[in-house]
C-alpha cells in the first residue's frame, strides 16, 4: 500500500489505496469545521468518474451538496445548503439533514405506545417536528466507514440515542449510508435498532433544484407521484384521518404537470392548510411491493 501525501493524517484515512487497483469512484475525508464547544464537524466527498460529486457532512448526516453535469455536460449543485458551519447552526432549515427519530409531525407532541402515553418536545406551535428540539439533524454523527471500489464510493455514519432522549421509549443506534455508484445514482440507507418498543421514523430532508443551486424557483419543474390518494390535513398540518382521492383535485400528479400550476390559485383550502404542498400521498397498494418509480422530477 503507498499513502498519498497528506498535512492533517487524521482526516485522511480515506486516502489509502491500493497499488495497481483501479478504482473509478473515490472517497475523501476533509474538516468541515468546529462547533462551539470545539468538537469537530466531518466532511466525506463522493466522486465517481462521470464528474458527479456529493458531500456528506456529519452535523446531522447531511448532504451538503450534490453537483452533476446536465444533459449538456453543465454542471451545478442541484441541492440546497450552506457553504459553512455556522449556516447551518444560524439558521436551521433541515438542509440535507437525516431527521428522526420521528420525521414530520407529532400531534400536540404525545403519543400512546403499549398503553403508556409518551411526552416529546413541542417545537412546531403546538406539535412536535422531525424528532423535537435537538432531533438528528443537529447532532455530531460519527464517521463510521468510508469506502470506494470500481463500481461505488460510500460514507456510513452512526449515531446512538439514549432511552429517554427527546422523551422517546428505548436506546435507538443508527445508520445512514450515502452511497455514490458509477450509473450516477445517490442512495441513502437507513437502519436502526432499538432495546426497547418504540417509534421509529427516519428520513432525509434534502431540498432539491434541479437547474442549479440559486438559478431561481422550481415551480416550473414536472412532478409525477404514483399515488391515487393524499392525506388532508387541518390547520397545523396533522393528517385529519381521512384519505381522499386524488382524482379532479390539485393533489393529482400521476401524469407530470409543473410544481406551481395550482400552487398559488387561493381556493384550495388544503394548500392554505400545509401552505403549499406539505401532505402525505397514498402510493397503489395494488402493484407488487417490489421497489419500484413512486415520484420523479424534472427540469424542462
Amino acid at each position: 500500500m503507498k499513502r498519498s501525501g497528506c498535512s492533517y493524517p487524521s482526516w485522511c484515512l480515506a486516502a489509502l489505496v491500493l497499488v495497481g487497483q483501479a478504482t473509478a469512484t473515490e472517497a475523501t475525508r476533509e474538516p468541515f469545521g468546529n462547533m462551539a464547544d470545539g468538537s469537530k464537524v466531518e466532511a466525506v466527498v463522493l466522486r465517481n468518474s462521470h464528474g458527479t460529486t456529493a458531500r456528506v457532512i456529519s452535523f446531522g448526516a447531511s448532504l451538503q451538496s450534490l453537483t452533476t453535469p446536465d444533459a449538456s455536460g453543465k454542471q451545478a449543485n442541484i441541492v440546497l445548503g450552506y457553504a459553512t458551519l455556522e449556516g447551518y447552526q444560524k439558521a436551521p432549515q433541515y438542509f440535507g439533514a437525516t431527521v428522526g427519530r420521528y420525521a414530520n409531525r407529532i400531534a400536540r407532541g404525545k403519543f400512546t405506545l403499549d398503553g403508556h402515553e409518551y411526552s416529546v418536545p413541542v417545537n412546531d406551535k403546538v406539535n412536535s417536528l422531525h424528532g423535537g428540539t435537538k432531533g438528528f439533524d443537529k447532532l455530531i454523527w460519527t464517521v463510521a466507514d468510508v469506502k470506494h471500489d470500481a463500481k461505488s464510493a460510500s460514507v456510513t455514519l452512526k449515531v446512538s440515542s439514549p432511552d429517554g432522549d427527546m422523551g422517546y421509549p428505548g436506546k435507538l443506534d443508527v445508520t445512514a449510508t450515502y452511497t455514490l455508484d458509477e450509473d450516477n445514482r445517490l442512495s441513502i440507507d437507513y437502519r436502526a435498532v432499538t432495546d426497547k418498543t418504540t417509534i421509529v421514523k427516519l428520513s432525509n430532508h434534502t431540498y432539491w433544484n434541479l437547474s442549479g443551486e440559486g438559478s431561481g424557483s422550481v415551480m416550473d419543474n414536472l412532478l409525477t407521484i404514483a399515488g391515487d390518494a393524499y392525506l388532508p390535513v387541518d390547520a397545523g398540518s396533522i393528517p385529519t384521518g381521512k384519505i381522499t382521492p386524488v382524482a379532479g383535485t390539485v393533489f393529482d400528479f400521476r401524469t407530470p404537470k409543473p410544481i406551481g400550476r395550482d400552487i398559488r390559485t387561493g381556493t384550495e383550502e388544503q394548500l392554505r392548510n400545509g401552505r403549499g404542498y406539505d401532505h402525505n400521498w397514498v402510493i397503489s397498494r395494488t402493484q407488487a411491493p417490489a421497489p419500484r418509480v413512486v415520484a420523479r422530477v424534472e427540469d424542462p
